[in-house]
C-alpha cells in the first residue's frame, strides 16, 4: 500500500515511491514550454477580487520645449477584469496505488498538469471566437474586458476610437473588403492568401495610438492564426514559398527580407471559424490579450476516508483572461 507515514491516508503526490507533485510541475512546466499563450498575453499578477485596469493608453510624445512644460494626463479607460476559480480533477482508486508497478499513476498525474498548462490557451481561444461581438458585465463606468475591448467595443470592429483623446478618428482590426474577396472562402489559393497576409501586416502599421501616433511602429514579429487544414495549408505556402502557385514571386518574402517574422499557427479549436484569419502582433510592449494571475496553478489531494475506495487529486487556480490592446490584433472574413 502506498500510504503517508504509515498511517493509513494514501498520497500519490507526496508519497516517496509515486511523487506525482514532482511529476505534475514537470508536466505543467512542459506544457507551458510549449504553449503559445504569453506570446500572445501579457501576464499581470493580482491580489484582488478584480483589477482596474484604467491606465490602458499612450503616453504623449517628445515636443519642442517652448516656455512651460507640458504636462498631458493619460485617457481613463475604465475597464476591470474579475478572476474566476477553475479546477480539474483527477479521481484515482487506492487498489490502482497498491498495484502500479509501472508508473502509470505518475503518468497520469504529469497528464493533469499538461492539460492544466493549456488553460490559458483555452482562455484566449474563447477571446478570440468571441471577439467579433460585445459583451460582459460592466461595473458602472468599468467596462468588462472579459467581453469587450477597453473602449467599450467589440475586440475586432470596424470604428474603434479613442473618445476624448488627442485623436478620435475611427479605426478597424476587422478587415473583410478588396483582396478578402477570393474564389473560395474556406480554401484560398496561396496566391490569394499572399496578399491577405501583406493587408494584414499592413493594417497593423497604419493604426495610430490615442496620441495619433503610429502604435505598431517597433512591432516586427506576426503570427496568422487559422483553424482549418485548407486555411493552414494556403497560408502556410503564403509565408513559406519563394514562389507562388502562380509562379509569381511570393511579395511575402519582401516582408521577410525587411526582418520581419510571419509564422503561422494552426489552432483546431477554431474550426468552426472556416473563414476567418486571425493576426497577432507579438512582441513590443502590452499584448492584446491580458492573462491576469490572482493563484497560479497548484495541485492537491484529499483521501475521504477508510470507506472510500478512491483519491482525489485536483488541480487548481484564481485567473481570468480579458482583452488588451485590440491595436495588436486583427481578423480577415473571407468571402
Amino acid at each position: 500500500m502506498s500510504a503517508s507515514n504509515g498511517s493509513g491516508v494514501y498520497s500519490v503526490l507526496d508519497d516517496e515511491r509515486i511523487n506525482g507533485r514532482a511529476d505534475f510541475f514537470e508536466g505543467l512546466g512542459l506544457g507551458i514550454a510549449e504553449s503559445y499563450a504569453t506570446r500572445f498575453g501579457s501576464v499581470i499578477t493580482s491580489n484582488s477580487e478584480a483589477e482596474d485596469y484604467r491606465w490602458i493608453g499612450s503616453a504623449p510624445g517628445m515636443s519642442v520645449w517652448e516656455g512651460e512644460a507640458l504636462f498631458e494626463q493619460l485617457p481613463n479607460y475604465a475597464a476591470i477584469l474579475r478572476n474566476k476559480q477553475y479546477q480539474s480533477g483527477l479521481r484515482v482508486q487506492k487498489k490502482d496505488i497498491d498495484r502500479d508497478k509501472t508508473g502509470q499513476i505518475r503518468r497520469r498525474i504529469a497528464s493533469l498538469g499538461q492539460e492544466a498548462s493549456r488553460h490559458w490557451e483555452e482562455l484566449i481561444v474563447d477571446l478570440i471566437s468571441n471577439g467579433e461581438t460585445a459583451s460582459g458585465a460592466d461595473s458602472g463606468d468599468l467596462k468588462d474586458i472579459s467581453g469587450k475591448a477597453y473602449d467599450g467595443q467589440a475586440f475586432f470592429d470596424t470604428d474603434h476610437s479613442y473618445t476624448g483623446s488627442n485623436f478620435t478618428t475611427n479605426q478597424s482590426n476587422d478587415l473583410s473588403a478588396g483582396v478578402y474577396n477570393v474564389a473560395t472562402a474556406t480554401a484560398p489559393t496561396a496566391d490569394e492568401a499572399a496578399k491577405v497576409v501583406l493587408d494584414l501586416v499592413g493594417n497593423f502599421y497604419s493604426l495610430k495610438n490615442d496620441q495619433g501616433k503610429p502604435i505598431n511602429g517597433n512591432v516586427r514579429s506576426f503570427e496568422i492564426v487559422v483553424g482549418t487544414t485548407p486555411l493552414y495549408t494556403a497560408f502556410t505556402q503564403a509565408v513559406g514559398l519563394q514562389n507562388l502557385t502562380s509562379g509569381a514571386t511570393n511579395p511575402v518574402t519582401a516582408l521577410q527580407g525587411q526582418g520581419l517574422t510571419i509564422n503561422v499557427l494552426y489552432e483546431p479549436r477554431l474550426s468552426a471559424k472556416t473563414t476567418k484569419v486571425y493576426c497577432i502582433a507579438t512582441g513590443g510592449g502590452l499584448n492584446p490579450f491580458i492573462l491576469q494571475d490572482e493563484d497560479p496553478i497548484d495541485v492537491m489531494e484529499e483521501d475521504p476516508g477508510m470507506k472510500y475506495q478512491y483519491i482525489e487529486v485536483m488541480a487548481k487556480a484564481s485567473r481570468a483572461a480579458g482583452y488588451g490592446l485590440w491595436q495588436r490584433a486583427a481578423v480577415g472574413t473571407l468571402s
